[in-house]
Protein backbone atom coordinates (compact mmCIF):
# COMPACT_ATOMS: atom_id res chain seq x y z
CA UNK A 1 0.00 0.00 0.00
CA UNK A 2 2.80 2.35 0.82
CA UNK A 3 4.47 1.72 -2.61
CA UNK A 4 1.47 2.82 -4.46
CA UNK A 5 1.05 5.97 -2.43
CA UNK A 6 5.02 7.11 -3.13
CA UNK A 7 4.62 6.44 -6.73
CA UNK A 8 1.49 8.74 -6.81
CA UNK A 9 2.15 12.86 -7.07
CA UNK A 10 -0.17 16.04 -6.75
CA UNK A 11 -0.98 16.74 -10.17
CA UNK A 12 0.03 20.38 -10.17
CA UNK A 13 0.36 20.13 -14.17
CA UNK A 14 -3.11 19.55 -14.48
CA UNK A 15 -4.44 21.75 -11.97
CA UNK A 16 -2.30 24.97 -13.63
CA UNK A 17 -3.56 24.16 -16.68
CA UNK A 18 -7.12 23.86 -15.92
CA UNK A 19 -6.71 27.36 -14.02
CA UNK A 20 -5.38 28.65 -16.87
CA UNK A 21 -7.93 27.28 -19.41
CA UNK A 22 -10.44 29.21 -16.88
CA UNK A 23 -8.52 32.49 -16.69
CA UNK A 24 -9.10 32.64 -20.68
CA UNK A 25 -12.79 31.01 -20.36
CA UNK A 26 -13.61 34.02 -18.16
CA UNK A 27 -11.78 36.56 -20.00
CA UNK A 28 -13.19 36.08 -22.67
CA UNK A 29 -16.74 35.15 -21.15
CA UNK A 30 -16.17 38.83 -19.78
CA UNK A 31 -15.70 40.34 -22.57
CA UNK A 32 -18.33 38.37 -24.56
CA UNK A 33 -21.00 39.95 -21.94
CA UNK A 34 -19.60 43.18 -22.16
CA UNK A 35 -20.10 43.49 -25.98
CA UNK A 36 -23.46 42.04 -26.19
CA UNK A 37 -26.05 39.79 -24.01
CA UNK A 38 -26.80 36.98 -26.56
CA UNK A 39 -23.37 36.39 -27.31
CA UNK A 40 -22.87 36.75 -23.94
CA UNK A 41 -25.31 34.16 -23.00
CA UNK A 42 -24.53 31.43 -25.86
CA UNK A 43 -20.61 31.28 -24.81
CA UNK A 44 -22.19 30.56 -21.32
CA UNK A 45 -24.22 27.99 -21.96
CA UNK A 46 -21.58 26.31 -24.25
CA UNK A 47 -19.20 26.97 -20.53
CA UNK A 48 -21.68 25.88 -18.44
CA UNK A 49 -21.82 22.01 -20.43
CA UNK A 50 -17.99 22.19 -20.28
CA UNK A 51 -16.16 23.44 -17.33
CA UNK A 52 -17.95 21.03 -14.93
CA UNK A 53 -16.46 18.60 -16.56
CA UNK A 54 -13.22 20.08 -16.36
CA UNK A 55 -13.54 20.15 -12.05
CA UNK A 56 -14.62 16.17 -12.42
CA UNK A 57 -11.35 15.98 -14.37
CA UNK A 58 -9.17 17.67 -11.58
CA UNK A 59 -10.89 16.27 -8.56
CA UNK A 60 -10.61 12.65 -10.13
CA UNK A 61 -7.06 12.99 -10.65
CA UNK A 62 -6.40 14.57 -7.31
CA UNK A 63 -8.57 11.56 -5.55
CA UNK A 64 -6.55 9.42 -7.97
CA UNK A 65 -3.26 10.89 -6.41
CA UNK A 66 -4.52 10.40 -2.98
CA UNK A 67 -5.21 13.61 -1.79
CA UNK A 68 -7.51 14.68 0.85
CA UNK A 69 -10.90 14.65 1.03
CA UNK A 70 -11.00 18.14 1.54
CA UNK A 71 -8.64 19.32 -1.15
CA UNK A 72 -10.68 17.64 -3.77
CA UNK A 73 -13.52 19.55 -3.17
CA UNK A 74 -11.43 22.74 -2.28
CA UNK A 75 -9.59 22.74 -5.97
CA UNK A 76 -12.75 23.11 -8.50
CA UNK A 77 -14.61 25.45 -6.01
CA UNK A 78 -11.37 27.52 -6.38
CA UNK A 79 -10.85 27.11 -9.87
CA UNK A 80 -14.80 28.03 -10.56
CA UNK A 81 -14.15 31.42 -8.12
CA UNK A 82 -10.94 32.06 -10.19
CA UNK A 83 -13.41 31.46 -13.28
CA UNK A 84 -16.35 33.83 -11.96
CA UNK A 85 -13.70 36.47 -11.13
CA UNK A 86 -11.65 36.79 -14.17
CA UNK A 87 -15.19 36.98 -16.21
CA UNK A 88 -15.99 39.95 -14.11
CA UNK A 89 -12.57 41.51 -15.06
CA UNK A 90 -12.73 40.51 -18.80
CA UNK A 91 -16.41 42.60 -18.63
CA UNK A 92 -14.93 45.34 -17.02
CA UNK A 93 -12.07 45.79 -18.94
CA UNK A 94 -13.91 46.15 -22.36
CA UNK A 95 -16.33 48.73 -20.55
CA UNK A 96 -13.24 51.04 -19.52
CA UNK A 97 -11.78 50.13 -23.37
CA UNK A 98 -15.05 51.62 -24.55
CA UNK A 99 -14.47 54.98 -22.92
CA UNK A 100 -10.79 55.33 -24.48
CA UNK A 101 -10.54 57.91 -26.98
CA UNK A 102 -9.81 55.31 -30.01
CA UNK A 103 -12.88 52.92 -29.30
CA UNK A 104 -14.65 56.35 -29.86
CA UNK A 105 -12.56 57.04 -32.91
CA UNK A 106 -13.29 54.04 -34.69
CA UNK A 107 -16.98 54.14 -33.57
CA UNK A 108 -17.49 56.95 -35.47
CA UNK A 109 -15.46 55.96 -38.63
CA UNK A 110 -17.61 53.00 -38.60
CA UNK A 111 -21.31 55.00 -37.83
CA UNK A 112 -19.34 57.80 -40.98
CA UNK A 113 -18.59 54.50 -43.28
Amino acid sequence: MEKRRAGRQYPAGLVAVTAFDLVIYGLVLGVAFASGEQTGLLLSIALACEVPFLSLSVGAALAVAGTGGARVLATPVGLALLFFHIGRGGARLLRRARALPMHRFAHRASVAA
